[in-house]
C-alpha cells in the first residue's frame, strides 16, 4: 500500500484536491537514509488536501498493519460556548470518520481490494482477511440464518454467531456490530427479526 501510495496518491478526497504529497524517504528533502532502522522510521507519507485536511500514513512498527492519521481543522463557532462543544465535537468526529472511511477505501483499491462499506465499518481489531470473509460469506450466511427466525431461536443464533466469528477475535459479535447494522439498514426485516438482530449484535458492550 505504501509503495502504491507513493506512486499514485489519491488526488481527491471528499471533493478536496491534493495540494502536496510529502514522502519522508525523499533524501533530497530530508537527508540521506543512514540505516535500515532510519529507513523504517521514515517510512511515512503525508498528504495535504484543500480545506485543512492532512492525512499521514505509515506501517505499524510492531504489527502487520497500516496506520492512518487524519487531521481536520474546523473553524470555531459561537455555538461551541458552554456545553455546546460536546455536540460540536461529535459532529466533527463523525465528519472526520467519514473522510477516514473514504481514504481507507481508496488505499485498499490501490492494491486491488474492494470492500463494501459494512466491512469497512468493522472494528480496527478485525483483520483484512476477516473483513473479506465478513463481506463475501458471513453476511449472506447470517441473512439465511435469520429467515423465519424468532425469539425462540436466540440461543441457537448466538451460539452459531460466536462459533462462526471466533477467528475474528475476542467478543466478535461486538467487533462486527456496526457492519451488521449497516448491511441490514436498507433491508426489510420482520420486527421480530430486527429485534433479534439487535440482541445478537449490540453496538456497544
Amino acid at each position: 500500500i505504501l509503495d502504491e501510495l507513493r506512486r499514485q496518491p489519491p488526488q481527491v478526497v471528499e471533493g478536496r484536491k491534493l495540494l502536496q504529497a510529502t514522502d519522508y524517504w525523499d533524501e533530497q528533502a530530508f537527508g540521506t537514509i543512514q540505516s535500515d532502522t532510519d529507513r523504517s522510521s521514515r517510512n511515512f507519507v503525508r498528504l495535504t488536501y484543500e480545506g485543512d485536511l492532512i492525512v499521514s500514513v505509515r506501517p505499524s512498527g510492531t504489527e502487520p498493519k497500516i496506520k492512518i492519521y487524519v487531521e481536520r481543522v474546523f473553524e470555531p463557532a459561537p455555538s461551541w460556548a458552554g456545553d455546546g462543544f460536546a455536540a460540536a465535537r461529535r459532529e466533527m468526529d463523525s465528519a472526520t470518520g467519514q473522510v477516514t472511511l473514504l481514504l481507507v477505501d481508496q488505499l485498499l483499491r490501490l492494491v486491488g481490494i474492494d470492500l463494501p462499506r459494512p466491512a469497512l465499518l468493522l472494528s480496527s481489531l478485525v483483520s483484512l482477511d476477516n473483513r473479506i470473509d465478513f463481506a463475501q460469506r458471513f453476511l449472506p450466511e447470517l441473512e439465511a440464518q435469520l429467515r423465519g427466525a424468532g425469539p425462540s431461536d436466540t440461543a441457537r443464533l448466538t451460539s452459531w454467531a460466536d462459533e462462526r466469528l471466533k477467528p475474528y477475535g475476542s467478543d466478535p459479535r461486538y467487533l462486527v456490530a456496526a457492519g451488521v447494522a449497516e448491511y441490514f439498514r436498507s433491508r426489510s426485516l420482520a420486527s421480530e427479526q430486527d429485534l433479534l438482530l439487535r440482541q445478537l449484535f449490540p453496538l456497544s458492550p
